[in-house]
């Protein structure tokens, strides 16, 4: 085999693997449309908005389009430091679950959901939520 057959070779497989690196940072979301953190899990892709006094969880499809989550549930565990906070999300809106808590730890977290829809798998999904989201920048993005 001559040196330009095995650097062509080289070049080729250089070309792929940035092809696919580039195409796969592409479909990478990490901020939603609401502000918070996304997780994409296949079927689903969850944003999470934590506030001083409340936590919401987008649900979407793969597509971006809301999940009818009216009979659906979430458990949430919010790690803090060497803290740990338990809690439960239920509907609030058609593809919201949600509920008031203040989480009394400074961040970062880790926060770990499980959501349960009925009929389908139950979902895990994993944020790194480096700090509380104002109360009054949430306000006026809803607002929009």
């Amino acid at each position: 085999m001559s040196f330009s057959s095995i650097l062509n070779r080289v070049v080729i497989a250089l070309s792929l693997a940035a092809f696919l690196t580039v195409n796969s940072v592409a479909h990478e979301v990490k901020v939603g449309p609401n502000g918070g953190p996304v997780t994409d899990l296949g079927a689903l892709h969850l944003e999470l908005i934590m506030k001083t006094e409340k936590i919401d969880l987008f649900v979407t499809d793969a597509k971006g389009d809301p999940v009818d989550v009216s009979n659906a549930s979430a458990n949430v565990i919010i790690l803090a430091g060497t803290k740990k906070h338990v809690t439960k999300l239920a509907p609030v809106a058609d593809s919201v679950l949600g509920n008031t808590f203040s989480v009394p730890d400074p961040g970062p977290y880790t926060v770990v959901v499980i959501v349960t829809i009925p009929g389908k798998k139950a979902y895990q999904g994993r944020f790194k939520v480096s700090a509380l989201l104002a109360l009054q920048t949430m306000q006026s993005r809803s607002s929009v």
